[in-house]
């Protein structure tokens, strides 16, 4: 009798170690660096500090549970992407530090949260959720954002998923000009480094968007410029070089034709020799 209810509990034991493993390669996808192009120069530079809050819902998504303060402290080789995230409940003070780490794709960075460093809770029996998934990658003139929906939470201490409806956002952070400074340092605040250069406020038209076969991507030229135009799948997969010549200095279109390719949204990025910009279109049947 002794024997089998050991042999029970050993069994109950072996169930829900199989239940944390199954959970645990959630959270270890970025743990292999054979995903890792270390010499990538045409990702997005995401490297930085970020601010921004997270939001969590109610199953139903309409009532608001609890707002967070959320900081990212990334840096970055290639399409890697590490280092720490701190969230702290703005209600109540509780916080949280992680570790964080993932790699870019297209317009998308692809993270997960994999381990408590510090913490600090309001009561008792409560733990963080390790966050997994994606946000998408948004400019705005000046303006970069990381906007997330499509990630899930597990439990620090069971790696059980947590069921929370939750969407976040964090900006980069740039330092402010201090008096003094002289034009050119003055000017560098109005920019954003990513993919490897600066990138500048230029103003890019894409239209129609969407469309069926061709499209026109319209930009003004302040001075003469070396201009490349380079087409890519959401996934960041480079598929072809609309233009790449010397351009002259005043308004400028150009027709990009996709009509032998599949319906579906691609990206396409300017660049006007240090500076780029990129926008996502899309190609209906």
């Amino acid at each position: 009798m002794e024997r089998s209810k050991i042999i029970f509990l050993l069994l109950i034991c072996l169930f829900l170690n199989s239940k944390a493993q199954q959970t645990i390669p959630e959270l270890q996808k970025f743990n292999n660096k054979a995903l890792f192009n270390p010499n990538d120069t045409n990702c997005f530079n995401l490297k930085g500090e970020w601010i921004g809050e997270e939001i969590q819902y109610d199953a139903t998504g309409s009532f608001i549970k609890v707002k967070f303060k959320v900081v990212f402290k990334l840096k970055q080789e290639g399409n890697r992407v590490y280092g720490t995230s701190f969230i702290q409940d703005k209600y109540r003070g509780s916080y949280g530090d992680m570790k964080i780490r993932g790699m870019v794709s297209g317009n998308k960075l692809f993270f997960e949260e994999y381990e408590i460093m510090n913490e600090k809770f309001f009561q008792l029996g409560v733990v963080w959720c390790l966050r997994s998934g994606e946000m998408n990658i948004k400019i705005d003139g000046t303006i970069i954002t990381l906007d997330g929906l499509q990630y899930n939470g597990y439990a620090s201490d069971s790696y059980m998923k947590c069921t929370d409806y939750a969407k976040m956002s964090v900006s980069k952070v740039f330092s402010p000009i201090k008096s003094g400074e002289n034009e050119n340092n003055q000017n560098k605040s109005d920019k954003i480094e990513t993919k490897g250069v600066i990138l500048e406020k230029l103003e890019v038209l894409v239209f129609p968007n969407p469309f069926i076969d061709e499209t026109t991507i319209s930009y003004e030229l302040k001075e003469s410029s070396k201009v490349r135009i380079d087409i890519y799948s959401l996934s960041g997969a480079y598929i072809q070089s609309t233009l790449n010549e010397q351009q002259t200095e005043g308004k400028q279109n150009v027709k990009i034709k996709l009509s032998s390719y599949a319906p579906g949204i691609y990206l396409v990025r300017l660049h006007v020799g240090n500076a780029s910009s990129t926008k996502q279109i899309v190609k209906m049947k």
